[in-house]
């Protein structure tokens, strides 16, 4: 869910728009230049808090591609299967959904 879309009781509904917007055709996927780079301080604080509250996802294949060479592209690509994989436990902690 995107930090600029309240909640409430139309969560899903919000994220289920976001998700159409994002892989409707013709959307273009900007490669990112910068995934080359180290990561962010936010990413890697949001990393930490991520493994902290999903143990199970240390487990993850992109983990482990992300400790051998913690770029922003592997962060990107970790974050992304951690919020996939663990979409529903996400959905019921409350300060994931703002």
């Amino acid at each position: 869910m995107s930090p600029y879309l309240k909640g409430g009781r139309d969560t899903a509904k919000l994220t289920n728009r976001a998700r159409y917007i994002a892989t409707r055709p013709g959307v273009e996927v900007l490669r990112g230049e910068h995934s080359g780079q180290p990561a962010t301080k936010k990413q890697q604080a949001y990393i930490q808090r991520l493994l902290r509250d999903f143990p199970g996802a240390e487990e993850l294949l992109e983990y482990e591609d992300y400790q051998n060479a913690p770029t922003q592209g592997h962060a990107n690509a970790f974050i992304r299967q951690v919020q996939e994989d663990f979409a529903e436990p996400m959905s019921r902690m409350e300060n994931y959904l703002d």
